[in-house]
């Protein structure tokens, strides 16, 4: 049996979300309209939701998200 091997980020998971969109969004502005820049900002509007969830799921009251 195969043990897994186990990785320790240095940052959290919120800073590596926020470092690749700011990445993908200086991308997404340089391109022209298109399918290519429409999916490249459909997954900016996606990693926006996982930081939301992630602030949402770490916070103290678990508030419902807004």
């Amino acid at each position: 049996m195969q043990r897994r091997r186990r990785f320790k980020h240095q940052t959290t998971l919120q800073d590596r979300i926020a470092g690749w969109a700011a990445g993908v969004r200086e991308r997404a502005n340089e391109m022209q309209p298109g399918p290519e820049r429409d999916g490249l900002l459909m997954k900016l509007n996606q990693a926006q939701t996982a930081m939301n969830l992630e602030d949402w799921v770490n916070s103290t009251g678990l508030q419902a998200p807004k």
